[in-house]
């Protein structure tokens, strides 16, 4: 059965998360199952196939890898939004 995550676009850019996605691809089956302008829901693993905790460690490693990317970008928004 595969894991989902709803994450927002307000912590998670859009292409950071496209980024991350793209470095992970080979090692963890990632799914984008929706996908609009507030969040990203991403299922992983699928339904033939249960998570193991190797797994559950390459998932934490995926998210660790998109928040680092998306943090430059979250911080010059808001730079941005303040010198408004």
């Amino acid at each position: 059965m595969p894991t989902s995550v709803r994450l927002t676009h307000d912590v998670y850019d859009r292409a950071a998360l496209g980024q991350a996605i793209a470095e992970y691809r080979e090692r963890l089956k990632i799914v984008v199952d929706s996908q609009n302008e507030a969040y990203t829901t991403l299922a992983f693993g699928d339904a033939a196939t249960e998570l193991q905790l190797a797994d559950v460690a390459l998932i934490r490693d995926f998210l660790t890898r998109a928040l680092e990317l998306s943090i430059p970008t979250k911080l010059q928004s808001l730079c941005n939004d303040l010198d408004r």
